[in-house]
């Protein structure tokens, strides 16, 4: 399972309010190489209170402890939602990608629930022509709702629609409440030997994944649909199914 629904929402109108107030600020281009160039950030809590993302750190979340940056002194409604989070925000940014923009497919090492870290996306401004794979599906999270998603598997995005998506996402320590979240038996030893063995096989194929999302075979030739996909996909519905997310199909690219 790489996604789960969290039990919070949040106000779309707010959320675009306090955008347009963080959008005074300068949004820096993301430090990291697995992007056109074009993906830019801006910290709402980091070390030290920079609000220039730097991937300084032992987990890239910059010097000193987390603090809240002159950004979030601006914008009272990200400071509720955050406030909201059960656990400790050990990092939280706005991810502004605009149209055309890509991310390309890549994965994390820390950001899973199996490590004890939680990362949860709230859409701020997104559309259905937005292109989000995450664990050899296409994710479509909306506005205003929280999720939690394991980055630790491959995952990319192509804004293929006519305004930028922008992402609130906070890395969380989580605390009791926060686990009542999760599913029943999820944390269980069988449970979590299959997600590792799923993230085996899904980064072992990471340049077959980016082929199949592009259309196309490792020649350049438009690819066929084949009895590999049509496997990892099959394998992919009975782990969600299996967690108890059979009313979230929404959230598939059926």
């Amino acid at each position: 399972m790489h996604m789960i629904p969290s039990l919070l929402s949040f106000d779309v109108a707010k959320l675009q309010a306090d955008l347009k107030r963080a959008q005074e600020f300068d949004f820096k281009a993301h430090p990291q190489y697995y992007h056109d160039g074009n993906w830019k950030v801006i910290n709402l809590v980091y070390g030290g209170g920079s609000m220039h993302y730097n991937h300084k750190g032992p987990r890239g979340y910059g010097e000193g402890p987390p603090m809240p940056t002159v950004v979030l002194e601006r914008c009272p409604y990200f400071a509720e939602v955050l406030s909201r989070l059960p656990g400790k925000v050990l990092m939280a940014r706005l991810s502004a990608l605009p149209p055309g923009a890509r991310i390309n497919m890549h994965y994390d090492g820390n950001e899973s629930i199996d490590k004890g870290l939680w990362r949860i996306h709230v859409p701020i401004v997104t559309s259905r022509k937005v292109r989000f794979h995450l664990g050899f599906v296409r994710r479509r999270w909306r506005e205003g709702e929280a999720w939690v998603g394991d980055f630790t598997f491959p995952h990319s995005v192509w804004n293929r629609g006519t305004q930028t998506r922008v992402h609130l996402f906070a890395d969380i320590e989580p605390n009791a409440e926060m686990l009542t979240w999760l599913p029943a038996g999820h944390m269980t030893e069988k449970a979590k030997a299959r997600r590792e063995m799923l993230r085996y096989v899904h980064r072992t194929h990471l340049a077959w994944y980016a082929y199949r999302l592009a259309g196309v075979d490792r020649h350049g030739r438009r690819d066929v649909p084949g009895s590999n996909m049509g496997t990892l996909k099959v394998a992919m519905s009975k782990e969600d199914e299996l967690h108890g997310l059979k009313a979230n199909r929404y959230a598939r690219d059926q």
